[in-house]
């Protein structure tokens, strides 16, 4: 039985693998489950992220949820009335001059929006229920 030489071995082994010097291969495929290709879909939320809304007194602002809510928190309540109107659709009417923070929870309890609202006088305080 002849010896045979250990670096031709090792060519032998990366041609035959594919890896010799310029061989490319195909990336593997991923094997995604149901259930995790549905949770990838979902739109992410960030529930640290505040948007700052302005609201002047009497005025309605409306903003759309990224997804759907169910349940309101806001730390001052007497400053603006905030509404679910439909599950991704949120009125906000400024009550007082003020600001107030806005926390909307979905079905789970879990917070999918908040957002800093400020009251302002309207610039014409005659143009308040204009």
């Amino acid at each position: 039985m002849k010896r045979s030489d250990p670096a031709a071995i090792v060519a032998a082994l990366a041609f035959v693998c594919g890896v010799a010097g310029g061989a490319t291969s195909a990336p593997a495929q991923q094997f995604v489950l149901p259930w995790e290709e549905a949770e990838r879909a979902k739109p992410q939320v960030d529930p640290d992220a505040v948007e700052p809304i302005i609201v002047t007194l009497g005025k309605l602002e409306v903003r759309h949820l990224p997804v759907p809510g169910k349940t309101i928190i806001t730390s001052h309540p007497e400053i603006a009335d905030v509404v679910i109107e439909s599950p991704n659709l949120l009125f906000i009417m400024g009550r007082f001059q003020g600001e107030t923070i806005v926390v909307v929870a979905d079905a789970e309890n879990n917070p999918v929006y908040t957002a800093r609202v400020r009251v302002e006088m309207p610039e014409d305080p005659d143009d308040k229920y204009k």
